[in-house]
């Protein structure tokens, strides 16, 4: 039984191989194709490769460059070999004229010149801008000051974020003080980058209404070499902005939603009286007085330091109006004094359309004493009248400030950025930022909140960091009358002839197909080139 069971499964192993399908040939060969393709890639070839001198006689090949097939080859050899003993003396420092040059610094001209990866060369510890990419000055193109070179990065970068670079900084030093090599692969971070974008809403007068406004871009800010010099170079990874997952649109806050919350919703905006709140501001205005004037002496203080104690002269002007109401009371403005009238002061707050269908803001400032001197206040004062629209103001002698909105923000709240500019040698340069904020606090309902730093100089130095809250008392004053034709005119610009020499530069540049293939989807989207691709990996929701 045995035997047949053995055999009866040979016999079926027999019949399952014969019910196997054979094989496939393998296809012929074309060999008429096959030259084609090798002629294909030796004409490529030729283009390549240099030409060697050679005798007249010699030239007889039937390429293009009159070479034949094996004199291709040989100087396609001679010419590999000659690229890697360039490359092998690059490895070892050489010697020029200035100094010393390294192999990074051939680099760093190309990553500049670059129009598709953002790049940004900075000094370190003064985090000066040394240089930037096409595509990093792309971004400034409509600010004040046109290009990102010689500015302080911390002045652009987001407040709650500079500390992130304060420790990278500090890191750096510890890397030197250990007597260390400043490592170009050192944890990367992210940071968010203040960028300028042109916006445009209907006015009044059935025109269009053009400004520049701020928005942020949250950057991972990876350092990728070390200069000769010194210099970090950091190349700029963006996160593109979230998506609605209902609807897998783009959550995208546009300028019309900012005209609607100033023009069209006044019970949403910042308009009505606040008075300063000193227990969850951090200091005194005059404090940032102090620090603003030992780093510029001829700074302007912003609109709330203006308001509640803004100039020395401020201070000197609300001590005569409180001895006009208490006489001989009080003989002097002192300390104490001008702490007190900092709880007294009122700051009226209106932003509305100009004649010209500009958002304006103004503020004046009263003093409403207390019942026990009688509930006197005195008349509202002007204290300052800008337009959002992130036109140049001159302040004094070669000195301007502007003020631009933020274009993306939560709905119901006001935003803007406020920055001051210094003129050297035909460019702006920025001394201080800060940002304003109009809108529901947890605690406070609407308040007004200012945010800033004062850096030393050009330095990353941090002298002062301050914020300031206003909250809410009352409603706008409908004795108070706005000048609404104020700020008609058009945006102040000085003359910087240099800038505009760059920026016709970065205009002329008009991207190729090319280009735009190897564009990344979210600067594509940004120029409105190409539709918006789905979200980078590297940052998930």
């Amino acid at each position: 039984m045995a035997e047949i069971a053995v055999s009866g499964r040979r016999g079926g192993a027999a019949e399952a191989s014969k019910m196997k399908r054979p094989r496939p040939a393998p296809p012929k060969r074309n060999k008429a194709v096959d030259r084609g393709k090798t002629k294909e890639l030796l004409d490529c070839l030729d283009c390549l490769v240099p030409v060697r001198e050679r005798p007249l006689a010699e030239e007889k090949g039937k390429l293009e460059s009159r070479r034949t097939v094996l004199q291709l080859y040989e100087d396609c050899i001679v010419h590999i070999k000659s690229i890697m003993n360039k490359e092998e003396a690059c490895d070892a420092p050489a010697t020029r004229s200035s100094g010393s040059v390294f192999h990074g610094d051939v680099l760093r001209n190309g990553m500049s010149s670059s129009f598709t990866f953002p790049f940004i060369t900075l000094r370190v510890p003064s985090l000066v801008v040394e240089s930037a990419s096409q595509m990093v000055q792309y971004w400034y193109r409509n600010s004040p000051f046109r290009t990102l070179r010689g500015q302080n990065i911390l002045h652009f970068i987001d407040y709650s974020d500079r500390w992130k670079w304060r420790a990278y900084l500090k890191r750096l030093e510890t890397f030197r003080v250990q007597g260390g090599q400043i490592s170009s692969t050192m944890v990367p971070f992210e940071a968010n980058l203040i960028c300028f974008t042109p916006f445009a809403f209907p006015a009044v007068n059935q025109t269009e209404c053009k400004g520049v406004g701020v928005e942020t871009m949250k950057c991972l800010w990876v350092p990728t070499c070390v200069n000769s010099d010194g210099c970090v170079v950091f190349l700029l990874y963006i996160q593109p902005p979230s998506f609605n997952q209902q609807t897998r649109k783009r959550k995208r806050v546009e300028s019309q939603e900012f005209c609607e919350i100033v023009m069209e919703k006044p019970q949403m905006s910042c308009n009505g009286v606040y008075g300063y709140d000193e227990l969850c501001s951090t200091c005194f205005p005059w404090n940032v007085d102090s620090a603003m004037h030992a780093v510029e002496k001829d700074s302007h203080p912003p609109f709330v330091q203006a308001a509640i104690v803004g100039m020395w002269s401020a201070r000197h002007t609300m001590g005569q109006m409180f001895n006009k109401i208490v006489g001989s009371f009080v003989p002097s403005v002192t300390g104490g004094l001008t702490r007190y009238l900092s709880r007294l002061v009122q700051i009226h707050f209106t932003c509305l359309p100009n004649v010209a269908g500009v958002a304006t803001f103004s503020s004046h400032l009263r003093i409403e004493f207390p019942s026990i001197l009688g509930s006197i206040h005195t008349p509202w004062k002007k204290v300052v009248c800008v337009p959002l629209d992130g036109r140049l103001v001159p302040i004094g002698d070669n000195k301007f400030t502007c003020y631009c909105p933020y274009m993306r923000g939560e709905a119901g709240n006001v935003q803007w950025w406020e920055a001051y500019f210094r003129k050297e040698e035909n460019r702006l340069v920025c001394y201080h930022t800060r940002v304003v904020f109009c809108g529901e606090d947890e605690v406070h309902g609407r308040i007004i909140k200012v945010v800033g730093e004062v850096l030393k100089g050009d330095s990353s130095e941090c002298t002062l960091d301050f914020q300031h809250v206003l909250k809410w008392v009352s409603g706008t004053d409908p004795k108070l009358q706005v000048d609404r034709e104020l700020w008609s005119s058009q945006a102040v610009q000085p003359d910087i002839a240099t800038l505009e020499e760059e920026l016709d530069i970065f205009r002329a540049h008009e991207l190729s197909e090319f280009e735009l293939k190897c564009l990344p989807a979210f600067y594509a989207d940004r120029l409105g080139k190409m539709p918006y691709y789905p979200h980078s990996p590297r940052f998930p929701e």
